[in-house]
Formats: C-alpha cells, sequence, structure tokens
C-alpha cells in the first residue's frame, strides 16, 4: 500500500470518528484547565433546568415559558450560561476535593447523601418528585446533583472553620485556573462568569 492511500485512509477514518463524536454530542463544551465539560452532560443539565422552569410554570399562567418566542430564547441562554458555570464549579470542586489539603470532604458528603436516601429514597416521593422537577431516576440524580452539592456544602463548611469564604475561595480557584468556554458564551476570567 503507498502511502497516499495510508493517508487518505487515515483522514477518511479521523473524519468519521469526528462526524460520530458530533452527532453523539461527544465533544466540550468546556475546559477546566485540561479537563472537558462534554456537551452530552451540558444539554442533559440544560434540559433538566428548562423542565424545572416549566414545572415551576405549570398551572400559574404567568410562569409558563414559550420556549420557541424571542423572551423563551433570552431564558435559554441565561440558562446555558448558568448551567456551563455551575458545571465549570463543579469541575474546580472535584479537582480540589482529590487533592490531600480536602481529603475525606467528598467521602463525607457521599455518606450525607447516603443518609439522605437512606431516609427518604425508599419513599416513592423523592423518586417520583425529582422525576417530576428534572426527568432524573434517583440514581441520575444523585450523580447530577445531590452529591455536587453535598460537596459544595461540605467543602464550604470546612472552609467556614479555616475562616475563609468560600465565594472567596471559588473565585480565586478560577482566577488561577485555565477555561475555556466554547459555543455557550465567553469566559471572563475578570469577573468568573460567563458572558
Amino acid at each position: 500500500m503507498s502511502k497516499k492511500i495510508i493517508i487518505i485512509c487515515a483522514v477518511i477514518v479521523v473524519l468519521a470518528a469526528g462526524y460520530a463524536a458530533a452527532l453523539k454530542k461527544f465533544y466540550p463544551v468546556a475546559m477546566v484547565g485540561f479537563r472537558p465539560v462534554w456537551n452530552f452532560d451540558f444539554k442533559e443539565n440544560v434540559r433538566a433546568a428548562q423542565q424545572f422552569y416549566e414545572i415551576q410554570g405549570a398551572g400559574r399562567p404567568a410562569l409558563q415559558i414559550d420556549w420557541s418566542g424571542e423572551e423563551g430564547k433570552k431564558i435559554s441562554a441565561e440558562i446555558e450560561k448558568k448551567v456551563i458555570l455551575t458545571m465549570v464549579e463543579n469541575e474546580l470542586l472535584r479537582v480540589a476535593l482529590k487533592g490531600d489539603e480536602f481529603k475525606g470532604i467528598e467521602e463525607e458528603a457521599d455518606k450525607t447523601v447516603d443518609d439522605l436516601l437512606s431516609v427518604k429514597g425508599n419513599s416513592d416521593d423523592l423518586a417520583k418528585g425529582l422525576q417530576l422537577l428534572y426527568g432524573w431516576d434517583l440514581a441520575e440524580a444523585r450523580k447530577r446533583l445531590l452529591e455536587t452539592q453535598a460537596r459544595r456544602e461540605a467543602l464550604a463548611e470546612k472552609l467556614k472553620k479555616d475562616n475563609i469564604d468560600f465565594e472567596n475561595w471559588l473565585s480565586e480557584q478560577k482566577r488561577q485556573t485555565t477555561i475555556w468556554i466554547f459555543f455557550v458564551g465567553k469566559w471572563n476570567k475578570e469577573t468568573g462568569m460567563v458572558d
């Protein structure tokens, strides 16, 4: 086989893999340092946030959103920015909790979630509520919502004991980390927000 045929085959394989990845939404929408935030996770979180908004508006016409209208598109864009910001912050927290400085906090937070689910998880009410509000079963809600929130709260409590404000600490992490946002907006290093 000649080099030309090998190169053509390699290009075709790379293009096909890229096309398949794009179809499956398997590409990053952000990079936090060298760690990706995947589009499929982002889209699922946006969908869940929109469902949450829709449920809040159910039965109250003044709060109902027409996602295809001008106002709905503005709200959707804001939701996307808030979701990507939360995902970036969650990634920063995940990395921090893996370090020696905060050893044991992740496990403590996960135990808090275990305790919560052992009490309320046996009832169908929690599962039904999460399904209604976000469209997630208990396992998905645990991974996407409950664990991340418990870890955030546990870290904030640890920092508070050390006389460190959580929001200031998080802002510093954002300033120290190289963050790129793709497709959703632009990362503003000064404010630590998505523009």
